[in-house]
């Protein structure tokens, strides 16, 4: 089975199709509804008010999303030579681990979407270490944006601090500009607020349900939570295999590898402040896709045991 993913590229194709297919025929044949929303974010409530009638829609756009994002963020690896580009398999691992938990279209879908832009903007392919200011306000604006469909994701603005960090920017220019594409969206939701009829009402709303912290785990099913729980170790492994990795440029790859592993401590304190747990694991997917991607891709010894491990990730996905 893994060695499908070092053939040649209609292969590795019509395998992800089929993955894909069967990850997400049952829900497409019987869809399930939209997630009602848990706050205010006002993108989210928005995308619910026009959707959510149209439950099939919804499973298809969730779909055809996740799969451009698979894409998008194999190109994304291959790029910054994090992947080779005579594979698919991180494309098949994220849609593995997106369609863990995301049966129609959710908040999470987008907020991965927005995430890979951010790391578009601030992963780098060449040396020294630069991030011009656009970069910077369009990544932090990103950011929040993804935090006006979940109030939660605003978390991760620490996966954010943490590149920065590593970029050793520290002028005052830098955070000034940082903390003026954060509040850019902000500043249009309060501005169309304070517009709107119902200003007081709707800030209080938005005030009012802003999460507290909280972490709920009695409802998980449990083929959710074995899934869950096989796919975070095989990536767990995975990344620490990235982040020990050699390579011609091994500046660079520790880099774009810790950029993504970055995202796996905002992950966790989206987690606790939320009462969608089931879902949010579909937040860690890129850490998951790379390091799994990574598992499988680099075992020379007992073949067989990977395309054993493979098909029941496979299984495990399409039971959940």
């Amino acid at each position: 089975m893994i060695a499908l993913f070092k053939k040649n590229t209609l292969t590795q194709i019509l395998l992800i199709l089929a993955i894909s297919l069967l990850c997400w025929g049952r829900w497409i044949i019987n869809p399930m509804a939209m997630l009602e929303p848990t706050d205010t974010a006002p993108l989210y409530v928005l995308l619910y008010s026009w959707l959510s009638p149209y439950p099939y829609l919804c499973t298809i756009i969730a779909l055809a999303l996740i799969i451009v994002e698979a894409v998008f963020f194999n190109a994304l690896l291959v790029k910054y030579g994090l992947s080779s580009n005579n594979t698919l398999m991180p494309t098949a691992t994220f849609i593995m681990a997106m369609s863990a938990t995301n049966h129609t279209l959710t908040p999470f879908i987008i907020i991965n979407g927005l995430l890979l832009v951010v790391l578009y903007q601030v992963m780098l392919h060449s040396t020294p270490f630069t991030l011009s200011v656009n970069r910077i306000s369009n990544a932090t604006a990103l950011i929040s944006i993804c935090g006006l469909f979940y109030y939660p994701a605003f978390a991760f603005i620490l996966t954010y601090l943490f590149i920065v960090l590593s970029y050793r920017l520290y002028t005052w220019r830098d955070w000034a500009v940082m903390l003026l594409g954060l509040a850019a969206p902000l500043i249009l939701l309060f501005g169309f607020l304070f517009l709107s009829n119902n200003w007081e009402k709707s800030m209080a709303d938005v005030l009012g349900t802003m999460p507290m912290l909280q972490l709920q785990t009695e409802d998980i099913p449990v083929p959710n939570m074995l899934c869950n729980i096989v796919l975070t170790i095989v990536g767990f492994i995975g990344i620490v295999q990235l982040l020990s990795e050699r390579s011609e440029h091994v500046i660079l790859w520790r880099k774009n590898a810790q950029d993504i592993a970055y995202i796996v401590p905002s992950a966790l304190v989206v987690m606790l402040f939320s009462s969608l747990f089931p879902v949010n694991i579909s937040l860690f997917a890129m850490p998951i896709a790379i390091g799994e991607a990574l598992f499988f891709l680099r075992r020379r010894k007992r073949q067989f045991v990977a395309d054993a491990l493979f098909i029941i990730l496979i299984v495990a996905t399409v039971v959940c």
